[in-house]
């Protein structure tokens, strides 16, 4: 589900039969997302966390889009989900700009980490996707976010993952430090696969500080196979460099973390055994201290499916047949544990939806209801 702006976006489960169309499926998981930008307006200086749910985290321009009404809408979904059975992950995503320092940034700032010169100004990297370095600690903005999830749903215990973050191979930036030629845009030192273990870390240490009431996943990387440059980190450089940090940082064997990745290339370009969802696996052998441990480390597919125009996809029943394929191959496939299908309706920007926007379901619906549930 893609509930991302408000209450009532079209994916929100409180509205279109969503949890009907969900159960229909005979899922056991749906995944919900949070933005944190939208979540906690205003620093903790200003309005304490404990408070985030009350009127004081308002603003005029909110309704339901943001605030405390905006957190009501999450916990509405998440209830109403567990009410049935379902189990839940929920996925932060965005950082407020007085967390990651781009409150006072003009559109344009550090545009090299952004997009190119060429650019316009409404597709650069959003600034709240600037990872707020310096604030991924524990005691940092990011920790005391991720402290503020675990208190609040720890609650549901298993029936609730949580996913610290979003494809920050892709989205997040900076991907590299300053560039070592005189063009700015040129390439520097990969960095995200350090931030990212911060991350990692901060989630570990803030869930074992209260017991660890709650699964918890990352890094949700984008699988798709291109070079990297100042903007995209390819896993083959992001999983090694994440590892490796976070082995500098002394993660310890923590069982209730999962690995999670997004597996659109794979599904797309009907790509054979070994998938690059495997190739995740085997990088992570040895050497992954979560769920699975370093021997038999395992991998949640939350995000996939198969996009019109992307790829192989060239009409729905393609569509239908490519995500059949790569079902079987990953259910055969050991390690990976979770697959799933993004989003239920039609998107402009991920038309891989089940359903056509207006309902509709589309030869995908089906073949994706009689894939058989293992959770």
């Amino acid at each position: 589900m893609d509930s991302l702006n408000n209450g009532g976006d079209v994916e929100d489960l409180r509205v279109n039969g969503n949890l009907d169309k969900l159960l229909a499926l005979g899922t056991r998981w749906v995944r919900i997302w949070i933005r944190w930008d939208k979540a906690q307006l205003y620093p903790s200086a200003f309005v304490p966390m404990n408070e985030l749910d009350g009127p004081l985290n308002d603003a005029i321009v909110c309704g339901s889009g943001c605030g405390f009404r905006y957190i009501q809408t999450i916990d509405e979904q998440i209830a109403l989900a567990r009410a049935v059975g379902l189990n839940v992950i929920l996925t932060t995503w965005f950082f407020p700009r007085w967390a990651n320092d781009t409150a006072d940034k003009p559109p344009d700032w550090a545009r090299e980490d952004r997009g190119s010169a060429a650019t316009p100004l409404d597709r650069l990297k959003p600034l709240e996707w600037r990872i707020p370095i310096g604030q991924l600690g524990p005691t940092g903005n990011y920790g005391q976010w991720l402290g503020w999830l675990i208190d609040r749903y720890g609650g549901y215990g298993r029936g609730l993952v949580l996913e610290i973050m979003n494809e920050p191979n892709g989205q997040l930036w900076p991907q590299q430090g300053p560039s070592a030629t005189g063009d700015p845009y040129g390439p520097g030192e990969p960095t995200v696969g350090s931030d990212v273990a911060q991350m990692i870390a901060t989630a570990r240490a803030v869930s074992a500080e209260r017991g660890d009431p709650m699964q918890l996943a990352a890094p949700a990387l984008s699988d798709r196979a291109r070079p990297g440059d100042r903007l995209f980190t390819p896993l083959e450089t992001t999983v090694p460099a994440t590892l490796a940090a976070l082995g500098g940082l002394g993660f310890p064997p923590t069982p209730s973390f999962i690995w999670t990745h997004h597996n659109y290339s794979d599904i797309e370009h009907d790509v054979p055994s070994p998938t690059r969802a495997e190739l995740v696996r085997e990088l992570l052998r040895g050497r992954w201290r979560g769920r699975g441990g370093p021997g038999d480390p395992r991998v949640w597919l939350t995000e996939g499916g198969a996009r019109l125009g992307s790829g192989e996809v060239s009409d729905l029943s393609i569509q239908a047949e490519l995500l059949a394929a790569s079902w079987t191959r990953m259910s055969a496939a050991r390690g990976i544990e979770m697959f799933s299908n993004y989003l239920m309706y039609a998107d402009p920007v991920a038309n891989s939806g089940l359903c056509e926007a207006d309902g509709t379901p589309r030869p995908v619906w089906d073949v994706f209801r009689r894939f058989p549930s293992f959770a």
